[in-house]
């Protein structure tokens, strides 16, 4: 996944798949040093940690987790931060890509009074052999704006991959406190 998230996350972690009642999840505490504690579940998805930590394969597909904080990208409403965030999320990706992405974004329900925006592009012709767009899943979390990426494959559906980015937000659990390799769900 070639984007400004992607970049702003390589740092170390204390990431681990555990196993929970549900499936298996991924537990991050002090994320990045910023004192946000979380689980991202998986549940009963096929999940392999990789080399980063930061970087599961679920499902045979690349997830990444990706959280920068929602300062910079502040507006009168989480959807208009959201809105500022993707913006220069694609300004980045225009300087190091052929030709400028254009996003589809959609706003989507997460939980009860929490909505998130759900977006993606094409990536050029030729850029590459494998993939046919990046897509994201953003969504605001206090002081922080949490997202999901992933790819979707040539030959393999769009649709497959923004319901598996879904389903792990809608799962995901946030703790004021460290969370225990105990922890289910």
């Amino acid at each position: 996944m070639g984007s400004a998230q992607q970049l702003r996350t390589t740092y170390k972690t204390s990431a681990g798949i555990i196993k929970t009642a549900s499936g298996s999840a991924a537990v991050f505490n002090n994320y990045k040093g910023l004192g946000l504690n979380f689980q991202l579940n998986f549940g009963k998805a096929a999940a392999t940690a990789t080399e980063s930590p930061t970087l599961f394969d679920v499902n045979a597909l690349p997830v990444q987790v990706i959280v920068v904080r929602a300062a910079s990208h502040q507006k009168a409403t989480a959807q208009a931060t959201l809105t500022a965030y993707i913006s220069s999320e694609i300004a980045y990706t225009s300087q190091a890509i052929s030709a400028p992405p254009k996003p589809l974004v959609s706003a989507v329900q997460l939980k009860s009074g929490q909505l998130g925006k759900l977006w993606s592009y094409a990536l050029p012709a030729g850029m590459s052999d494998e993939v046919e767009q990046q897509v994201f899943l953003n969504f605001v979390h206090g002081d922080f704006i949490i997202g999901l990426g992933s790819a979707q494959f040539k030959g393999k559906s769009l649709k497959t991959v923004q319901t598996l980015l879904l389903t792990m937000a809608r799962a995901m659990q946030f703790s004021p406190t460290t969370i225990t390799a105990s922890a289910k769900r």
